[in-house]
């Protein structure tokens, strides 16, 4: 990736400001990694949402988090120039920006900031002192780390350490649901979009196929929205499916996750949380496609969608489908899904389907 010149100097302080989604966070890690390696004495400051900042504590690179509820408390001007005062205290002296938003721009140009490093072409990159193609061809762990300058064409896999205490709290509600004793799938059925969620009848039948037919539990994983979706299909699907929507903070879901042997989920913040620990992803894709850079790109992950010409109708997917009848996702069918699954969970499988 091109990228307009150097640094004018040895960073001390370094904020990297990113208040998207949770995966896009999460998708953010190797560009701390990077800063952390590059620059080892600089201070290092996180500016994310409230949703999102517990991925960050405890994180061995991140000196400090700063909490900015842009949608909530803090959405107002007064807000916003409360978070331009508490940057400006910080004198911070390097701002790295994949977030893409005027807002954000402008609140790091009052901060005075003396490099502010983003997209070129993105809203309020005019205030930027530094401007990176966002390579669209490029995955996008690879476009969040040009940020920090040279050639990043790869992907670059973003890694979540293990923190001691969600690894406990993980071990406990395993045992207590008699989990720990044979192996489990994750599936995460919710997403921030609807057009973006399979049929719930769909996780039913999946997960209750899993259950019946192999060896593996299933767990529903997903956030405090996803509570009762995921309750309705672990009642449906029967034994063997369980619910964890709402229990576990991110690092604990980022846990529980690792402890799985695959996770099935959409293209949204657990897929990104599955390849951060090295767990299996099968990705359903439906109203986005892999080409937009935010699909698993692992040996063992596998990405599953329908070759049909409405395909992709967003980048981010949407309230509805706008032709209103959700194809990709509705003919996108169980037996599809669980047929990848089982052949990545053990190449060989008995007649039945059972995996040994």
């Amino acid at each position: 990736m091109k990228h307009s010149g150097n640094y004018r100097h040895t960073p001390k302080h370094i904020v990297v400001f990113q208040t998207a989604f949770l995966g896009d966070l999460v998708l953010t890690l190797p560009l701390i990694d990077s800063a952390r390696t590059r620059h080892p004495e600089a201070r290092i400051t996180a500016v994310v949402i409230p949703s999102t900042q517990s991925l960050l504590q405890g994180h061995p690179f991140v000196d400090e988090i700063i909490v900015y509820d842009k949608h909530g408390t803090e959405s107002s001007l007064v807000g916003m120039l409360n978070l331009v005062r508490q940057l400006r205290k910080r004198r911070i002296d390097l701002a790295l920006i994949p977030h893409r938003s005027f807002r954000t721009a402008l609140i790091l140009f009052l901060a005075g900031i003396r490099e502010r490093v983003g997209y070129r072409g993105t809203p309020g990159s005019w205030l930027y002192t530094r401007r990176v193609e966002r390579e669209m061809s490029h995955h996008e762990s690879a476009r969040v780390s040009a940020l920090l300058g040279g050639e990043v064409a790869d992907p670059v896999r973003p890694v979540i350490p293990e923190i001691p205490g969600a690894r406990r709290q993980v071990e406990r509600w395993l045992v207590g649901q008699g989990l720990n004793e044979r192996p489990f799938v994750a599936m995460a059925p919710g997403s921030v979009w609807a057009t973006k969620r399979w049929p719930w009848v769909h996780w039913i039948d999946l997960a209750g196929k899993v259950a019946r037919k192999t060896r593996y539990n299933v767990v529903l994983v997903g956030g405090p929205d996803d509570q009762s979706l995921c309750g309705n299909i672990a009642m449906k699907a029967g034994d063997g499916v369980f619910n964890s929507a709402g229990y576990f903070d991110v690092p604990g879901s980022a846990e529980l996750i690792r402890r799985a042997s695959a996770i099935v989920t959409g293209d949204t913040a657990p897929l990104h949380l599955g390849v951060a620990v090295d767990t299996p992803v099968i990705a359903l894709f439906g109203p986005t496609v892999p080409e937009f850079g935010f699909a698993p790109t692992g040996e063992r992950d596998r990405v599953i969608g329908l070759d049909l010409d409405c395909r992709p109708c967003s980048i981010h997917g949407s309230e509805q489908c706008p032709l209103s009848h959700h194809d990709c996702m509705r003919k996108l069918f169980p037996t599809q899904v669980f047929n990848v699954l089982t052949s990545q969970l053990q190449p060989e499988a008995d007649a039945e389907g059972y995996v040994k």
